[in-house]
């Protein structure tokens, strides 16, 4: 016969919303930092894209989609090196984001998704300078927005709506041009892309999961309540006064 000792209290409500609410301050403070890393490598190849299109005689469309990727990527900087109080009390971002019982850590979150879906769509724009992956150039278009949107879950790891909303429209654009054509190779090649976009989105969630799971071992870790540690270490030393019953095992 063995006596089993629990040595935790329950845990209420208000410390659950409490350990809510520093996972998503971690969360928050590894996008802000991975965004700056990933914003470089947005715009070198938005110059590049630019720079093959002018080479091919659509030097104007190029340059109004790159002014379009130029303004988000602003934006998204913005939103990393303002402080989070001062974004959540923007006119603009309260009245379009802010509800009521969001946070400041909440609102941000949902400013930077929003802005990566917007980042999204001008790299959907981008059959718009290969007329639809149908020029000599497809080749290097394909690859690039393969690599920007593996990159950006490579990223975006912390939490999965930002590389989710990302990779989605230009992915997606991608499967329509290449079923439009028609053809065996094109339409196993939409397919191949639609699988890679599922693994991309399932590699995404799995990641931000794991995060979660560690920045919730941490927090707990180094941050019970005084009232939640004092009652863990009465109930630990004397099981009685926290009326924990030994249970009976065989």
């Amino acid at each position: 016969m063995n006596n089993v000792v629990s040595d935790q209290a329950p845990v209420s409500r208000e410390q659950m919303l409490s350990l809510r609410q520093r996972i998503r301050a971690d969360q928050l403070t590894a996008v802000r930092q991975t965004v700056l890393l990933s914003i470089p490598i947005n715009m070198i190849l938005g110059l590049i894209s630019t720079f093959v299109a002018w080479s091919s005689g659509k030097l104007l469309i190029a340059l109004i989609w790159l002014g379009c990727s130029g303004l988000v990527n602003f934006l998204r900087i913005l939103a990393c090196r303002i402080s989070i109080e001062r974004i959540a009390r923007a006119p603009l971002v309260a009245q379009l984001l802010a509800t009521p019982g969001k946070t400041p850590v909440d609102v941000n979150l949902r400013v930077h998704w929003v802005l990566a879906l917007m980042s999204g769509l001008v790299w959907a724009g981008v059959p718009a300078l290969c007329e639809g992956y149908t020029t000599p150039e497809t080749l290097f278009y394909l690859t690039c927005v393969c690599g920007i949107t593996a990159g950006a879950v490579t990223h975006g790891f912390a939490y999965a709506r930002i590389p989710v909303c990302f990779i989605t429209p230009p992915l997606v654009s991608v499967i329509a041009c290449l079923a439009y054509q028609g053809d065996t190779t094109r339409v196993s090649l939409a397919l191949a892309v639609l699988l890679y976009l599922a693994a991309l989105i399932r590699g995404s969630r799995v990641s931000e999961r794991l995060v979660s799971d560690v920045s919730a071992q941490k927090n707990r870790a180094t941050w019970p309540p005084r009232r939640w540690r004092s009652r863990t270490r009465t109930c630990a030393n004397s099981p009685r006064r926290c009326n924990i019953r030994p249970s009976t095992t065989c």
